[in-house]
């Protein structure tokens, strides 16, 4: 009886032994080998769900932008060109070159142009190649005779006076406009009242301080002040073409009336481009700006 209780026992402790040392036991009897049996597996799209889509990471040479919002890019490098698509805001684009103050992007596998205000350019800008192929846009110092006179019409005709005396003063730059450094032309009249225009189409582009008088009598009706602002308006280049998507507003402040329109359209960094009149409780033309004819 001793003898088979001790080969009994001897036998039960081979079978525990071999089962806890076999690499096909079931049992796991230490913490950190049931540890090691339990890591996770990656599912096949975790490698995915981390990393960033390649179009949100910058080239690792040459130079790239990004918008911050949606900006147009069109089919070459200027605003005659057709609008092919818009920038997806936060996505990188690489520059492919560059004509003026527009960037080349590749876009959607093809190239395509924005304006460089648009966009915040980064990497290494020297490397990007010169496409110039259109000329600079208002790179002249200053006006022949023949264009003075032909912007000075243009300004006593918008305004219907025809008697104003204007002097050239020279080229500037106007910081309001939707570039932030668009050339004009500017001009001056008798009672030192400025007037900006577009040097290569002699549009009015600004007229402050105005003493120009639409009415009289004083004051002037609200009602008449308002259909002296939008009768000026429709006259102004580039209004009726974007009236759709015109913000119209209109306030007062003390005896000054204004009335601006601006432009709601996507894609502009710096100011949109919009038409501003201030109109004097006298009938008199105060302030006048309208950007709108840079508006693509």
């Amino acid at each position: 009886m001793k003898f088979n209780l001790r080969l009994l026992s001897i036998v039960l402790f081979l079978i525990a032994t071999s089962c806890a040392s076999s690499p096909d036991g079931v049992q796991v009897d230490s913490p950190l080998d049931a540890a090691s049996t339990q890591l996770p597996t990656p599912g096949p799209n975790a490698e995915q769900a981390l990393a960033p889509t390649a179009s949100h990471l910058p080239p690792q040479k040459g130079a790239f932008v990004s918008a911050s919002e949606a900006s147009n890019v069109r089919s070459g490098p200027g605003t005659e060109f057709e609008v092919i698509g818009q920038l997806i805001p936060g996505q990188v684009y690489t520059v492919m070159g560059k004509d003026h103050d527009w960037l080349q992007l590749r876009f959607d596998d093809r190239p395509a142009w924005v304006f460089s205000t648009l966009v915040t350019l980064g990497g290494d800008p020297g490397s990007i190649p010169d496409l110039t192929l259109s000329p600079a846009p208002s790179s002249q110092t200053t006006m022949t005779l023949a264009d003075q006179d032909a912007a000075a019409k243009h300004i006593r005709s918008f305004l219907g006076k025809t008697d104003l005396t204007l002097a050239f003063v020279g080229l500037t730059l106007m910081i309001n406009s939707p570039n932030a450094d668009r050339q004009v032309a500017l001009f001056e009249d008798q009672l030192g009242t400025r007037y900006s225009v577009d040097p290569s189409t002699y549009v009015i582009a600004q007229i402050e301080p105005s003493g120009v008088r639409f009415a009289s009598g004083s004051p002037v009706s609200l009602d008449v002040i308002r259909q002296m602002a939008h009768d000026l308006a429709a006259s102004s280049p580039g209004f009726s073409n974007l009236e759709p998507t015109l913000k119209y507003e209109e306030g007062q402040k003390d005896d000054l009336h204004f009335f601006v329109w601006i432009d709601t359209k996507p894609g502009w960094k710096f100011n949109r481009p919009q038409l501003q009149v201030g109109i004097m409780d006298d009938g008199s033309l105060l302030t006048y700006m309208n950007t709108l004819i840079w508006a693509p």
